[in-house]
This record gives structure tokens, C-alpha cells and sequence, in this order.
């Protein structure tokens, strides 16, 4: 009986986080971060979505025959979309939970009128524009092509103790940069499984809502 043979799939992508990216971290052999490099990628220091690189892989084994549209060609590339955006989700979530960053992409692109920014001219000459909320350029489908993990040139991410990470300064700013905690790697093993990830973020939000309904014992803090 012939085996099949299953192989990996490297992703190049761009996400965004709301505080500057300016080191690169890479977690094993799964996935990396680091901040954008692509000469040709628009950018700019006034955004408050900064776009930065994240690399990542998928087993074709992954991909599944499931019939979504009744047409081959289709039905897979669905199928392959909804791995590589799991993925996606996962490590940003893994992120997002265990930093004081958030990092995320746009999961559901919405449209809306906008201004374009980057154009010079009398203002009273500007006119809105019908917008969407997507990250493209001209050659981003060739710039994002890679078949192994990239060798990014940039120095580590900054690591803090973890018994000063989440009490000082633990905020999104844009005149700081991104730095994790020492701890991250333990930390990454404990949650790398994105359901134990999803019920922490459940509890989380959950927690005001215990809070309100549990009466207060204590002399120095009421609800």
C-alpha cells in the first residue's frame, strides 16, 4: 500500500500589534515574529496598527477532503485557508495571552469611508473614500513566499523578570516597544494547546461578572 506523504507548509504573514515591534522572537521550530522588513510594505510611526512578520507552518496532513461548494479546486482552497487561519489564530492568542501585547490580525475585513492620509495636497481637496480594512500592496503574494523559516536580522526581543513584567508598566503604548517576559517559553508550553488557551480567555471574561455577583467580605475593597 503506498503511504501518503505529508510535508510542511511555511506561511509568511503580516499581523499588527498596537505598542512597536523592534526585536524578533522565535518560539522552536513552530513559529517567529518579527517587524516588518519588506522594503515595499507601506508603514508608517502614526499608526496606531503597527504591521509586523509572523512565520508559521502546517502539516499537509492537516488538510482534509471535505466537500464545501461541490467544486474540487474551491473546496481545498477553503480547507487550506480555514488550517493556515487557525494557526494564525492560535498563535496570536498564545501571544495576546501571555504578553502584555495584544497581537492580532483582521479576522472579518469590514468596509467604511476613510480618508486617505498619506496624500499631500490642499485639504479642502480631499474627498472620502469607500474603504476596507486589509493589509495589501502591489507583490505582497510574491514578498510573502518562503519555504523555510526566514534568518531575520534583528536583535532579540527585550526579556523582563517576570515579578516586575506584569506590574510595571504593563500597558499598549506607541512610544515603547514590545519586550516579554522571561518566563515565556514555560509558559508556551503550558498553553500551546489553543483550546486551554480559549477556556482561559473565557474565564477571564468572566471574572467581572463572578466579582459582581459574589458579596464582599473585606474592609478595603466593595464592588
Amino acid at each position: 500500500m503506498q503511504k501518503n506523504i505529508f510535508m510542511k507548509k511555511f506561511i509568511k504573514n503580516i499581523i499588527f500589534t498596537k505598542t512597536p515591534l523592534a526585536g524578533k522572537y522565535r518560539y522552536g521550530d513552530l513559529f517567529q515574529i518579527y517587524p516588518l522588513d519588506i522594503i515595499e510594505a507601506p508603514n508608517t510611526e502614526k499608526t496606531r496598527h503597527h504591521p509586523i512578520i509572523i512565520e508559521y507552518w502546517y502539516e499537509t496532513e492537516n488538510i482534509e477532503d471535505i466537500e464545501v461548494f461541490g467544486l474540487e479546486g474551491v473546496d481545498k482552497m477553503v480547507v487550506t485557508t480555514t488550517v493556515q487561519t487557525n494557526k494564525l489564530i492560535e498563535y496570536t492568542n498564545l501571544l495576546s495571552a501571555i504578553t502584555n501585547y495584544r497581537f492580532f490580525f483582521y479576522r472579518k475585513p469590514d468596509t467604511f469611508w476613510s480618508i486617505p492620509l498619506t496624500r499631500k495636497g490642499d485639504v479642502n481637496q480631499l474627498h472620502s473614500e469607500w474603504s476596507a480594512s486589509l493589509y495589501y500592496y502591489p507583490n505582497i503574494a510574491n514578498d510573502l513566499k518562503i519555504e523555510d523559516f526566514s534568518i531575520p536580522d534583528f536583535p532579540d526581543i527585550l526579556r523582563l523578570p517576570q515579578r516586575l513584567y506584569y506590574w510595571y508598566d504593563p500597558v499598549e503604548r506607541y512610544d515603547k516597544t514590545i519586550n516579554f517576559p522571561d518566563t515565556i517559553m514555560p509558559f508556551f508550553h503550558l498553553l500551546k494547546d489553543i483550546q486551554i488557551v480559549g477556556l482561559i480567555l473565557i474565564l477571564i471574561s468572566l471574572l467581572p461578572i463572578f466579582w459582581q455577583k459574589q458579596p464582599c467580605h473585606c474592609r478595603f475593597w466593595h464592588p
